[in-house]
């Protein structure tokens, strides 16, 4: 029985060798086919801006912290939420403040992306957003609520124009679709 035990023992070890050469080896096909990320090219700081060595380095590290439009959008996406909660509450003074900054945070976004502006000023800032602030301004709920619509259908022709219509897949769309909360 001890020889059985040892010779099972030897089994176990040997298969879980093999299993560990196989990730490794794995491992290291994956990692040959992935890009180089780029290394950390300075010591950790608090202070990792004002630290840079250079000025450059110091615009570059803020451009890749700060990100482009995506992280704008969820900004705008998480702003939207709330405007839609304000105006289904009649909070008329709250929407107006969420759509203020929801226009602000459109600027921002063409501003590191700048190929966006186009369609960002023309389908949205010279259009929607105005008529939009001019009827939360007027207090008229028939209005307000038209605009809404009109304003989540812009963002959805935005996305199409820019041909990634399957962010109008996301839930937010769908979770705005109707201003039902108080009528």
């Amino acid at each position: 029985m001890k020889l059985e035990e040892k010779t099972m023992k030897t089994c176990r070890c040997n298969h879980r060798l093999v299993v560990m050469l196989g990730l490794l080896a794995a491992s290291a096909i994956v990692s040959a086919a992935e890009p180089e990320r780029q290394k950390l090219t300075w010591e950790p700081s608090r202070n990792w801006l004002s630290d840079a060595p250079t000025a450059q380095d110091s615009f570059q590290r803020l451009e890749r912290y700060l990100g482009g439009f995506g992280q704008r959008m969820r900004e705008i996406g998480d702003r939207f939420e709330v405007l839609h909660d304000a105006v289904s509450r009649k909070k008329y003074e709250l929407a107006a403040f969420e759509w203020k900054e929801i226009g602000t945070a459109m600027v921002s976004g063409y501003l590191t992306r700048p190929q966006f502006q186009a369609n960002a000023e023309g389908m949205f800032m010279t259009g929607a957003f105005p008529e939009f602030k001019a009827a939360l301004a007027s207090g008229d709920k028939k209005k307000i609520d038209a605009m809404f619509e009109t304003a989540r259908q812009t963002c959805m022709a935005c996305h199409i124009a820019e041909k990634v219509a399957f962010i109008n897949d996301h839930p937010i769309f769908l979770k705005t679709a109707k201003l039902s909360l108080q009528r």
